[in-house]
């Protein structure tokens, strides 16, 4: 009888000891991560799941893990097996995450599938609709982007990304009114990202507000002083506005920041 209490307690023992240690290896991974020492993360959790390959989280932090070190194959297959292991209320953000590793392989389809599925799980996840449309843009499918900024934005009005997302997505669209007013948006919440100046000076150029689109030019190249494309869409500007001079000096350094076209279009205006 004693040498089955003893047995029985050692067995607990164990078990218990074992479960800790798990969750142990667990935290020192995410400490090691945080120190950007991915692979001794890694192994760290390779221990985790080894003590315990139930648990989705394991699968997850090591799969954003190996997204770190361009092991892309092996991430998919960790996000595979959080999804396999997972429990409902995280499952959402496992399929948003592998939709982001999908995204970065440029499998756009399988990334919406994914984003698609998050949704489902999740439809008051803002970030699910971004993504999905960001998918969407890049496979050339503009009013289904907007549709998913419209609905992104309905949940969180206060994203400067999902306005500059919906304003571009316009522009493929022609739609360079609208553009600007998102772009605007986007601007009154960040008006320190260079990007929505100089593609809202992009928009007012296609009117022909060359003014307009110069000052807009103006502001990318104050935030971002090497902006080549800023240069090259304002010398383009001033020379429709009379300032051929001034333009030319533009395409000139357009050209010196490495935006070949530049030659091309001083060969144009300026010779």
């Amino acid at each position: 009888m004693r040498k089955l209490i003893l047995l029985l307690l050692i067995g607990n023992l164990f078990f218990y000891c074992n479960a800790q240690t798990s969750n142990d290896y667990y935290k020192r991974a995410k400490y090691k991560l945080q120190l950007k020492d991915y692979p001794g993360g890694i192994a760290s959790l390779d221990t985790a799941i080894i003590n315990n390959p139930k648990e989705s989280e394991y699968y997850l932090l090591r799969g954003l893990s190996k997204t770190k070190i361009k092991d892309d194959a092996g991430a998919m297959k960790n996000y595979d097996s959080a999804i396999a292991n997972c429990r409902i209320e995280t499952l959402s953000d496992i399929y948003q995450q592998r939709g982001s590793l999908k995204d970065a392989l440029k499998n756009y389809n399988g990334a919406i599938a994914d984003y698609t599925m998050a949704i489902l799980i999740n439809p008051k996840d803002d970030n699910s609709y971004y993504l999905r449309a960001s998918s969407k843009f890049q496979l050339e499918n503009d009013s289904g982007a907007i549709a998913d900024c419209n609905l992104a934005i309905e949940i969180n009005p206060k994203d400067d990304y999902y306005y500059f997302l919906r304003a571009i997505s316009k522009q493929e669209l022609e739609d360079h009114r609208g553009a600007i007013g998102d772009f605007n948006k986007a601007i009154l919440i960040n008006p320190k990202d260079g990007r929505f100046y100089h593609d809202r000076g992009d928009s007012k150029f296609e009117l022909k507000d060359y003014k307009g689109a110069i000052v807009d030019f103006n502001k990318a190249i104050l935030i971002k002083p090497k902006d080549k494309f800023s240069f090259f869409r304002r010398g383009l500007s001033k020379i429709q506005v009379g300032k051929k001079e001034s333009g030319c000096l533009d395409l000139s350094k357009a050209g010196e920041l490495g935006y070949k076209l530049a030659y091309e279009m001083i060969e144009k205006y300026c010779n």
